[in-house]
């Protein structure tokens, strides 16, 4: 593991001493989805938005907040490994995930799909 190189989390990020140090909680990001209900050339995830790809913005946000030492971003099985945005300062491993069947009555169902956890690329990799 990469030393912390990140910086302090802003303040009252951490407002509740019930919350664990960042080093110890990571955020998953599903992006594993086929885009089935969005269809085109490119997987929802992959697409645009201002500028960049979708699931870039919540990799930015989840960063800044200072809450978490690792993202875990799942990532269609058998997909190249997307570029990734620089200067997160947190660790962020690729996970290529099953994605799963597809919905039926929305996401309060739960998570389905299984998946392999076998890391594919990690931030700062070319």
């Amino acid at each position: 593991m990469k030393p912390n190189c990140r910086k302090p989390a802003p303040e009252g990020a951490r407002s509740s001493p019930a919350l664990p140090h960042p080093d110890q909680t990571a955020a998953i990001v599903p992006a594993a989805g086929r885009g089935l209900r969005l269809p085109g050339a490119v997987a929802k995830q992959f697409r645009s938005l201002a500028g960049k790809p979708l699931f870039h913005h919540p990799l930015s946000r989840i960063a800044r907040a200072g809450l978490v030492g690792r993202i875990v971003v799942a990532i269609p099985a058998g997909s190249d490994p997307p570029d990734l945005p620089g200067g997160l300062d947190v660790e962020v491993r690729l996970v290529e995930g099953g994605g799963g069947p597809p919905r039926r009555g929305g996401a309060r169902r739960g998570p389905r799909g299984g998946g392999r956890a076998g890391i594919t690329k990690e931030a700062g990799d070319q």
